[in-house]
């Protein structure tokens, strides 16, 4: 019998109250995401940057996913990203280097159920619903 490995197995999170989990997805114009990462990185750093009406960036860290809509329920680790300014229209996002080398890499398993919506999430809620599907050997 297959143990799933948890994400946590793979990147343990010290203090997972001090990050905000991004879980992106198609926007409503129907840009996704995935495209957006694959044609240029800035592209999908972006996303994260993006603030919108909401501050919904209220924690110390970001840590990013987009959805990999090639596969059901899957998610691409897209990085952890430091919020070092919120201001009126954008967040100033710093790359926390420490998880480079997962970013484009990690696909991970996540059922996201009836009812979650948005982008923003507390991380330490949902952290251990992350299951390792495939790591890529390159981005």
């Amino acid at each position: 019998m297959n143990v799933p490995i948890k994400l946590t197995d793979l990147i343990p999170i010290e203090h997972p109250d001090q990050y905000k989990l991004h879980l992106s997805c198609a926007n409503e114009e129907g840009a996704h995401p995935l495209n957006e990462y694959i044609v240029d990185r800035h592209n999908w750093v972006g996303w994260n940057e993006w603030k919108g009406e909401k501050n919904q960036w209220t924690r110390k860290y970001i840590f990013s996913f987009i959805e990999f809509y090639l596969i059901s329920n899957a998610y691409l680790f897209g990085g952890v990203f430091e919020v070092r300014e919120r201001l009126s229209n954008r967040y100033v996002l710093e790359e926390v280097s420490d998880f480079a080398k997962w970013e484009g890499r990690l696909i991970c398993k996540f059922r996201r159920y009836q009812g979650l919506r948005g982008r923003a999430f507390n991380l330490e809620k949902l952290l251990d619903s992350f299951e390792v599907f495939q790591i890529l050997s390159e981005k």
